[in-house]
Protein backbone atom coordinates (compact mmCIF):
# COMPACT_ATOMS: atom_id res chain seq x y z
CA UNK A 1 0.00 0.00 0.00
CA UNK A 2 1.10 3.57 -0.88
CA UNK A 3 0.09 6.72 1.36
CA UNK A 4 0.74 10.40 0.21
CA UNK A 5 1.56 12.83 3.22
CA UNK A 6 1.20 16.22 1.59
CA UNK A 7 1.62 19.52 2.99
CA UNK A 8 3.59 22.94 2.50
CA UNK A 9 4.55 23.63 6.69
CA UNK A 10 7.08 21.49 7.31
CA UNK A 11 6.40 21.19 10.89
CA UNK A 12 3.03 20.05 10.58
CA UNK A 13 4.55 17.44 7.48
CA UNK A 14 7.05 16.52 9.71
CA UNK A 15 4.34 14.90 12.30
CA UNK A 16 2.03 13.44 9.92
CA UNK A 17 4.55 11.35 8.79
CA UNK A 18 5.40 10.06 12.50
CA UNK A 19 2.01 9.58 12.90
CA UNK A 20 1.51 7.86 9.88
CA UNK A 21 4.57 5.79 10.02
CA UNK A 22 2.94 4.81 14.15
CA UNK A 23 0.03 3.59 12.30
CA UNK A 24 1.06 1.92 8.93
CA UNK A 25 4.67 0.66 9.86
CA UNK A 26 5.15 -1.66 6.98
CA UNK A 27 3.78 0.47 4.56
CA UNK A 28 5.43 2.85 2.11
CA UNK A 29 4.79 6.59 3.25
CA UNK A 30 5.70 8.84 0.42
CA UNK A 31 5.65 12.87 1.93
CA UNK A 32 5.36 16.23 -0.44
CA UNK A 33 5.78 19.32 0.66
CA UNK A 34 5.05 20.66 -2.67
CA UNK A 35 1.02 19.58 -3.33
CA UNK A 36 1.86 19.35 -7.39
CA UNK A 37 4.61 16.81 -7.05
CA UNK A 38 1.90 14.56 -5.26
CA UNK A 39 -0.43 14.39 -7.59
CA UNK A 40 2.66 14.19 -10.32
CA UNK A 41 3.86 10.79 -8.28
CA UNK A 42 -0.22 9.59 -8.82
CA UNK A 43 0.54 9.72 -12.68
CA UNK A 44 2.79 6.99 -12.51
CA UNK A 45 2.21 4.67 -8.99
CA UNK A 46 -0.67 3.39 -7.37
CA UNK A 47 -1.99 5.33 -4.66
CA UNK A 48 -4.30 4.08 -2.05
CA UNK A 49 -4.37 6.60 1.05
CA UNK A 50 -3.64 10.88 0.82
CA UNK A 51 -3.64 12.50 4.11
CA UNK A 52 -3.24 16.78 2.94
CA UNK A 53 -3.37 19.43 4.59
CA UNK A 54 -6.83 21.79 3.20
CA UNK A 55 -5.13 25.23 3.33
CA UNK A 56 -1.73 25.15 1.70
CA UNK A 57 0.24 27.31 -0.58
CA UNK A 58 -0.25 27.30 -4.52
CA UNK A 59 -2.49 24.05 -4.44
CA UNK A 60 -5.23 23.11 -1.48
CA UNK A 61 -6.02 19.87 -0.24
CA UNK A 62 -8.81 19.69 -2.32
CA UNK A 63 -7.24 20.08 -5.74
CA UNK A 64 -4.85 17.84 -4.37
CA UNK A 65 -7.53 15.21 -3.78
CA UNK A 66 -9.06 16.27 -7.08
CA UNK A 67 -5.98 15.25 -9.09
CA UNK A 68 -4.77 12.09 -6.93
CA UNK A 69 -8.47 10.60 -7.78
CA UNK A 70 -8.22 11.31 -10.95
CA UNK A 71 -5.57 9.05 -11.95
CA UNK A 72 -5.98 7.09 -8.75
CA UNK A 73 -10.03 6.80 -8.07
CA UNK A 74 -9.86 4.34 -5.48
CA UNK A 75 -7.60 6.03 -3.47
CA UNK A 76 -8.85 7.38 0.07
CA UNK A 77 -8.30 11.00 0.44
CA UNK A 78 -8.42 12.70 4.47
CA UNK A 79 -8.19 16.21 4.89
CA UNK A 80 -6.33 17.64 7.72
CA UNK A 81 -8.34 20.69 8.94
CA UNK A 82 -7.82 23.73 11.63
CA UNK A 83 -9.68 26.54 12.73
CA UNK A 84 -10.05 28.32 9.73
CA UNK A 85 -11.03 25.38 7.13
CA UNK A 86 -14.37 26.30 5.56
CA UNK A 87 -17.40 24.74 6.26
CA UNK A 88 -18.27 23.99 3.18
CA UNK A 89 -15.25 21.76 2.83
CA UNK A 90 -17.25 19.09 5.49
CA UNK A 91 -19.24 19.01 2.52
CA UNK A 92 -17.29 17.10 -0.36
CA UNK A 93 -18.46 13.81 -1.51
CA UNK A 94 -14.92 12.56 -3.03
CA UNK A 95 -13.63 13.06 0.55
CA UNK A 96 -13.35 9.91 2.83
CA UNK A 97 -12.30 11.80 6.52
CA UNK A 98 -11.45 14.46 8.28
CA UNK A 99 -8.30 15.03 10.85
CA UNK A 100 -8.21 17.90 12.86
CA UNK A 101 -4.67 19.93 13.07
CA UNK A 102 -2.52 18.92 15.22
CA UNK A 103 -3.13 14.85 14.15
CA UNK A 104 -2.87 12.47 16.01
CA UNK A 105 -1.95 8.45 15.42
CA UNK A 106 -5.20 7.71 17.20
CA UNK A 107 -7.20 10.29 14.89
CA UNK A 108 -5.66 8.39 12.01
CA UNK A 109 -6.54 5.07 13.03
CA UNK A 110 -10.00 5.95 13.46
CA UNK A 111 -11.11 8.30 10.35
CA UNK A 112 -8.95 5.47 8.15
CA UNK A 113 -11.81 2.71 10.26
CA UNK A 114 -14.46 4.65 10.05
CA UNK A 115 -13.79 5.11 5.87
CA UNK A 116 -13.58 1.57 5.63
CA UNK A 117 -16.62 0.53 7.18
CA UNK A 118 -18.39 3.29 4.99
CA UNK A 119 -17.23 1.38 2.00
CA UNK A 120 -15.17 2.30 -1.21
CA UNK A 121 -17.59 4.61 -2.65
CA UNK A 122 -18.95 6.43 0.28
CA UNK A 123 -17.16 9.39 2.07
CA UNK A 124 -16.86 8.51 5.60
CA UNK A 125 -16.92 12.19 7.60
CA UNK A 126 -15.00 11.09 10.60
CA UNK A 127 -13.67 13.45 12.50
Amino acid sequence: MTILAVDTHPEGLSELVGNLREVFPEEEIVDFNVPALAVQHSFRAEVNLVFTRVDMKRLGGLQVAQGVRFYCPQAKVFLVTDEKTPKSVFRQREISGFLPCPVTADAIRRAVGTAEEAGPEEGAKAE
